[in-house]
Order: structure tokens, then C-alpha cells, then sequence
């Protein structure tokens, strides 16, 4: 029913300077539709209208960024809160990315290197506005990315995009059986290399960690960690804060898929230009976005 997340969607205290801050790493930008008081009601719980703008890696049709302009600050979390974690992108060379994250006024934290059977996995944090947090991964086998047609390019487009849950129990079954998204990677995680990566309080933080996508692998691939003996509070969703927020969905007919969502809180179906949109929360807890392009 929904393949890989065609975008992210990233609120913004400084819609500029989140912007300028990605296009560090390979982004284009340009504006998007302002959105109506109605629409930015419906789709974020804002008092007033909202702008936006679109953010794209050449050569690539998924794994972009769609920016929206919100008052409400970045939430404070607690390490082991549900709450939407990071963007992932793939490099070719980590040691630049940092180089240019440190240019981009980012807060680099450790990088870290290890292996994973025949994999060769080298993966630093870097933080930006708002505290986003964004993941590059640099890796002796990649799965497909824009990286695989153009040699020069640096950076991938996000290829996955990181959310923490109280419990995969009660969210993969919406996402594997309803959504109907394929599971890649489904397992426990543990040891001091993994929470010296993600900043965990001790070294030995077991997380149990699922890795899903359409048939075709597509980015941008979705993520669902738990923090399975380390319970944490939910993080609201709403009304839209600074930082990460939601992945979305392309679909064909917004209606029917909505339809075959069992399971899911549905918002206010809303038209923006050329296309219709939907807020929704999954079991579980995750916010997520669907939306239908209108075709001529």
C-alpha cells in the first residue's frame, strides 16, 4: 500500500537558515507553496499560515526535505524518549563530511567505526539548527541510492530516516501487515560502540532495531528503534516543533489508501496546489504524512 517515504518533513524556528545549513550537503532548494492557515491547521496544528520550502538532491526522485516554518522551539528529550531521532545519509568519504559539517557551524560528535559481518561501517552525528540530527554513514556495501549514478557526488540523498518507539511490538505490525512495507533488518543491538554512537548514558543499552522499505529498497528507508529495557516518555507530535517531524508518503489515490489504513488516527484531508495531503499517527505513536499529486 505505501512504498519507502518519499520525503521528510523537518519543522524550522529559521525556515533559512536549516536551509542553508542542508544544502551543505549537496541539497537544492527552492520555495514551496505557502501553506493557508486552513491547510497548516490541519496539517501541523499552526495558528496561522506557514511557509515552506523544498529541498532536493540532483539525479534523485525521493529522499527530500520539505522545510515548514513553525513558532514552537525544538522539544527536549530524554535519550530513551519516542520521538523522531535523525536523517541518514550515505558518504564516500566520512573524514569530508565532517570537514564540511564543522563548516557548516555543526556539532560533530564521536565517530565511530566497526563491523558488521562483511560490513565495514564507519558512522558520525553531526547536530544542526533546531537540533537536527543527521547521521553520515560511510560503508563498503551501500544499498541503492542516487550514489550508484553519479560517481562524483558526495553525499546520498536521505537514505533513511530514524524514529525512536515505546514499543515495536505495537508499531511494526501497522507498518509490515497494513502499510505493507518490507522488513530488511529486524534485531537486537547492543554494545558500547552503539551507544557511544547515539549518545546513550551507558555503554551496554540493548535496542532492538527494524529497517523497512518497499520492494525495491528505495530510499528513503524507515527505521524504528527501541529502547526495550529502557522505557521513555512519548514526545508529543503536535502542534509541529522545530526539528525532525514526519515522513511522508507518495501515493496514487489518497482516498483509497486511507481507506486500508486501519489502525491509524487520520486528520483533515487538505489541498495544497496540486496535491491533497493527510496528517496521521500510526499505532504506536509515529506521525506520519500521506500525500496524492494531482495529475493533469
Amino acid at each position: 500500500m505505501l512504498s519507502s517515504p518519499s520525503h521528510v518533513v523537518i519543522g524550522c524556528s529559521d525556515l533559512e537558515k536549516t536551509e542553508r545549513f542542508l544544502r551543505h550537503f549537496g541539497f537544492e532548494g527552492e520555495a514551496g507553496p505557502e501553506l493557508s492557515a486552513e491547510t497548516a491547521a490541519a496539517l501541523y496544528g499552526l495558528d496561522g499560515p506557514a511557509r515552506q520550502r523544498v529541498l532536493r538532491t540532483p539525479g534523485a526522485d525521493f529522499g527530500w526535505a520539505r522545510l515548514v516554518a513553525t513558532p514552537h522551539g525544538a522539544r527536549e528529550a530524554g535519550p530513551y524518549d519516542a520521538r523522531p531521532i535523525a536523517i541518514d545519509f550515505y558518504t564516500r568519504d566520512i573524514h569530508r563530511s565532517i570537514e564540511i559539517s564543522r563548516s557548516a557551524d555543526a556539532e560533530i560528535c564521536q565517530l565511530v567505526e566497526f563491523s558488521l559481518g562483511p560490513l565495514e561501517i564507519q558512522e558520525v552525528e553531526v547536530v544542526g539548527p533546531d537540533h537536527l540530527m543527521v547521521v553520515f554513514i560511510g560503508v563498503n556495501k551501500l544499498r541503492p541510492s542516487v550514489l550508484d549514478r553519479d560517481p562524483d557526488r558526495l553525499h546520498s540523498e536521505i537514505h533513511s530516516v530514524v524514529f525512536s518507539v515505546q514499543s515495536a511490538e505495537a508499531s511494526l505490525p501497522f507498518w509490515t501487515e497494513t502499510a505493507g512495507l518490507q522488513t530488511l533488518i529486524d534485531a537486537p543491538i547492543k554494545g558500547p560502540i552503539i551507544s557511544e554512537l547515539m549518545g546513550l548514558p551507558r555503554p551496554d543499552v540493548p535496542v532492538r532495531f527494524a529497517l523497512m522499505c518497499d520492494d525495491d529498497s528505495n530510499p528513503a528507508r524507515f527505521e524504528l528503534l527501541e529502547f526495550y529495557e529502557d522505557p521513555g516518555a512519548a514526545q508529543p507530535t503536535w502542534p509541529l516543533a522545530a526539528g525532525l517531524h514526519a515522513p511522508a508518503f507518495d501515493v496514487d489515490d489518497l482516498d483509497a489508501v486511507m481507506a486500508g489504513l486501519t489502525g491509524a488516527e487520520l486528520g483533515t484531508v487538505v489541498e495544497v496546489e496540486q496535491a491533497r495531503a493527510v496528517s496521521a499517527v500510526a499505532p504506536g505513536g509515529v506521525r506520519f504524512e500521506v500525500w496524492q499529486t494531482k495529475r493533469c
